[in-house]
């Protein structure tokens, strides 16, 4: 009893010990932290075109909600508190165009080092201080130019895995600024814009970071360039942005230290080596059309049918009289739209080597011939190479990520192609295995076959969106259908011209076989290595 006593009196003591933040030490459902208990400073003030007293009353009324515990300020004088910086978790800063003393700016920057999260805006962080260069090197940019003044523009998410961007489409931002900025080329970049050609045309194509994170010492660094006015932060994915931003930010004295040192550029190439990339936009600008033969069943005028649509004489490139491409748009997202009507592909103008490249599809109701009682039917192509009609007069020689009713995933070699999978037979079919013996497949002369099908079907149910996922380094790649590997592809090589020679790059292709499917979020990024949680699977 005595010993139940003693017990029950330490529980209570150590209850009573917990620090009053510790809701604050916490991760909340989507990965980031919790607000709650948390102490907040909100510093706003300098050039008044920002409304800066609007935007910290619009902040401080969420933060409110949130459960923090927030000091409003419209003097930099705060800084200078050396107790109450060294207390605080989070500064909230919008203050744009100002001058900040040695003292001032001496507080700030001894906060954040030693663990204090810093979070801003547009020019109430990017633009602040223009004579303060260690502030600049502290925040990751500064506000260079805004071409055009107020205009419209589009944002696009590229980093999608991410607890700040998660769930998050790119989205287009109305009658604000575009800002231009000079950046530190080594932080976590979330989200860009690209510059058209109506003001400024010789930065026409020139990509620009709309939000990153980053490290100051031990302090998290949080900033969005949207913000000219607060009703910027009217449109959702906007605010979501900002308040996510915030609420990472605030982690920096209670999380581990997260990895935001991402240097974009290769030390040997030069070449942006981690943001991704979206594929999709509305006039499909990064993509060709290479249209096969239509079926005698499909309504056309104009050109040859046949009954084998395999052996028919295609349509040709960048002609697409069905439309059985387009980008339509649904809840503000841009999906491809791929009819099936017609044998046809979607290639890349570019070509790819040693990249992550992620999708989401669903299918459509149609279906027609010459598959009309068969399985719904796609597919991604990838290390395409050749000519448009090396493979049934349509498509690239490639390897094939199988996008088909329960086969999604499978290897399937495509042209005078060979390539390995590590794989058991069962019943006349080869299956991925994890640790088995690698098998040759191709469908030239002495070998068994040219597919490899998958283990089992992870596949979500019909009308749904899949994610699916192709990871290519070096002689290998993998295939992913939503979040699971289903199989492994090692070595392939192609024989153009009388030789076998590898086969590790090349352009991306999507088809159109004969059933109805919508293709979204296509986003690609180049890396040097497979993720740790998926290298037991490529080193075989």
């Amino acid at each position: 009893m005595l010993q139940f006593i003693k017990f029950t009196f330490l529980a209570i003591l150590m209850f009573c010990l917990v620090p009053e933040n510790a809701m604050a030490q916490k991760l909340e459902k989507d990965e980031l932290p919790s607000l709650k208990g948390k102490k907040v400073i909100m510093v706003y003030g300098g050039w008044d075109g920002h409304q800066p007293k609007v935007f910290a009353d619009r902040v401080n009324a969420w933060l409110k909600t949130k459960g923090a515990e927030v000091t409003v300020s419209n003097s930099l004088d705060i800084y200078a508190d050396e107790k109450k910086m060294s207390e605080t978790d989070l500064i909230i800063q919008y203050w744009t165009m100002g001058e900040i003393t040695k003292e001032q700016e001496k507080g700030l920057l001894q906060a954040v080092k030693n663990g204090t999260g810093l979070a801003g805006c547009h020019g109430g962080l990017g633009d602040s201080f223009r004579k303060n260069t260690e502030y600049q090197y502290m925040i990751g940019g500064q506000w260079v130019a805004h071409p055009g003044g107020k205009i419209d523009y589009k944002v696009d998410i590229v980093n999608i895995d991410d607890p700040i961007t998660k769930g998050l489409t790119d989205f287009d931002i109305k009658d604000t600024e575009q800002y231009y900025m000079h950046v530190d080329p080594n932080s976590k970049v979330l989200a860009t814009t690209t510059f058209g050609n109506k003001h400024n045309g010789w930065i026409e194509g020139a990509v620009m970071p709309v939000s990153w994170k980053k490290h100051y010492a031990k302090g998290r660094i949080f900033y969005l360039s949207i913000g000219h006015d607060p009703k910027d932060f009217d449109t959702p994915s906007a605010w979501k942005l900002l308040t996510r931003g915030i609420r990472w930010a605030s982690g920096s004295k209670y999380q581990p230290k997260e990895n935001t040192f991402n240097p974009i550029y290769s030390p040997r190439t030069g070449v942006n080596m981690n943001q991704w990339k979206n594929l999709i936009d509305k006039k499909l600008s990064m993509w060709d059309v290479f249209m096969g033969a239509p079926h005698t069943s499909t309504e056309i005028e104009g050109y040859k049918k046949f009954d084998d649509v395999t052996k028919g004489t295609p349509i040709g490139l960048n002609k697409d009289p069905k439309k059985v491409f387009s980008v339509i748009e649904e809840n503000g997202e841009e999906i491809i739209k791929i009819t099936g009507e017609i044998f046809a592909g979607l290639v890349t103008k570019k070509e790819y080597e040693n990249y992550h490249l992620t999708w989401k599809f669903k299918w459509g109701d149609k279906r027609w011939q010459p598959r009309l009682e068969k399985k719904r039917n796609s597919g991604i192509l990838y290390h395409s190479i050749g000519d448009y009609t090396d493979f049934w007069n349509v498509w690239m020689t490639s390897i094939e990520c199988e996008v088909q009713q329960t086969d999604c995933g499978d290897l399937i070699t495509l042209g005078n192609v060979k390539a390995k999978a590590p794989a058991i037979k069962k019943e006349k079919k080869y299956y991925f295995t994890p640790g088995a013996d690698l098998v040759d497949f191709s469908w030239n002369k002495g070998f068994e076959t040219g597919r490899c099908f998958k283990p089992n079907d992870p596949e979500k149910g019909y009308g749904e969106w899949n994610t699916m996922e192709l990871i290519c380094v070096g002689n290998r790649s993998i295939h992913l259908l939503n979040g699971e590997v289903v199989m492994v592809v090692v070595d392939p090589k192609a024989n153009l011209n009388g030789e076998w020679k590898p086969m590790n790059k090349g352009k991306i292709q999507i088809q159109s076989e004969a059933a109805e499917v919508f293709y979204k979020d296509i986003q690609i990024r180049s890396v040097k290595k497979f993720p740790e949680k998926y290298m037991k699977f490529a080193v075989l």
